[in-house]
């Protein structure tokens, strides 16, 4: 995880205020020992990175490549069966009317629809993403 200066500032502002409000010979324990001021920086950084992951756990859904692979598949496979069932309804109205003269196919737009959201979102989940 990359390290974010800024909460990592105001972690160790915190524990250094924190530090000089409790402790009144803080200060002078800091003339006389910088390398603690090192040491709380240090203390800070590695309580802010635990935080951001600890918000980061709670709060994303970290998305692995099997999710998207599920998310593919059961699109596609909605394609297949939409087109599949458009294909179907057409033959068999062919089959049983076949010689009428002016034959119509009536496919249910509801069914057309789920085809062309289903196409659509297969389209848009493989299109590469540019980041630049």
């Amino acid at each position: 995880m990359e390290q974010s200066p800024l909460r990592s500032a105001n972690v160790l502002a915190n524990a250094l205020t924190d530090k000089l409000a409790t402790d009144p010979e803080a200060v002078q324990q800091l003339k006389d020992n910088p390398q603690q001021i090192k040491t709380l920086a240090a203390d800070a950084v590695l309580r802010s990175d635990a935080e951001e992951k600890r918000v980061a756990d709670r709060t994303g859904v970290t998305i692995d490549g099997s999710v998207y692979k599920i998310v593919v598949k059961t699109l596609g496979l909605s394609v297949v069966l939409a087109v599949g069932s458009i294909a179907g309804i057409a033959a068999y109205t062919i089959y049983m009317h076949g010689d009428a003269k002016d034959l119509r196919v009536v496919i249910p737009d509801g069914l057309v629809g789920l085809a062309s959201t289903a196409i659509g979102a297969l389209a848009g989940l493989l299109t590469p993403v540019s980041r630049g």
